[in-house]
């Protein structure tokens, strides 16, 4: 009888440590999340904050450039001025043109294209405002508004190179000898000589940075027609 007793006592022993010892391993791994769970809810709230400060920023940057609008600035912007017209020699702003600084000029409504090379030059004239690509050495875009004051009768044309540019950057007047007869191709005005021929600058249409070759067929047809069609809705 004292043997089972002292069996029984050791069995409960054994069953209350086997117990104790569970509870703590279970206490320990929920500790051990805990822990984890708070560090991860720290670096997210650490995330969280760096997110905040960024916005922030971002947002007080806005704002100043709000205001800057407001007040008349122009943030982040290179502005240019077109030449005197008055002036015979036209104005070479010689200005980089970027996605993050594009040009402002009152030829472009809205704003002028962006994303040219920086080494273009902009030049920016009484009539037309013209992105001039050294490699090509034609323009990669060109910006004009056509008003019925400025519409007249075609004048004779006089090619020449432009005086604003450097003999590498544009084509010479000798460059298109012979090109209608072996390439079938003209020169294809970007700013229209009719739709500027009543004002006092027209020869400047004729300046060969606002050439580019053109099929004849498609210089004396569809774009033709688009350019009469312009000045008809003026």
């Amino acid at each position: 009888m004292a043997t089972n007793k002292r069996l029984a006592t050791i069995f409960i022993m054994l069953a209350l440590s086997v117990f104790l010892a569970l509870f703590v391993y279970i206490q320990s791994g929920d500790q051990t999340d805990t822990a984890n769970k708070s560090k991860s809810n720290q670096t997210h709230s650490a995330d969280t904050a760096s997110s905040s400060a960024k916005s922030a920023t971002q947002t007080s940057a806005s704002r100043s450039n709000e205001q800057a609008t407001d007040t008349g600035a122009k943030p982040n912007q290179t502005e240019t001025t077109p030449a005197n017209p008055e002036s015979k020699a036209s104005a070479d702003t010689k200005n980089s043109v970027t996605n993050a600084n594009p040009v402002q000029s009152t030829h472009c409504p809205i704003t002028c294209p962006a994303g040219s090379l920086k080494s273009n030059k902009v030049i920016v004239r009484s009539i037309y405002t013209l992105s001039n690509n050294k490699t090509t050495k034609f323009a990669d875009w060109v910006a004009y508004v056509v008003t019925a004051k400025t519409i007249g009768k075609s004048p004779k044309r006089v090619w020449r190179a432009d005086p604003d540019l450097k003999d590498e950057e544009t084509l010479e007047p000798d460059d298109y000898k012979g090109a209608n007869k072996a390439l079938k191709t003209d020169r294809g005005h970007q700013v229209p000589l009719a739709s500027f021929a009543g004002t006092s600058h027209w020869e400047e249409t004729n300046y060969l940075s606002n050439i580019t070759p053109q099929a004849s067929g498609l210089n004396r047809g569809p774009w033709v027609k688009l350019e009469s069609k312009v000045r008809e809705l003026t």
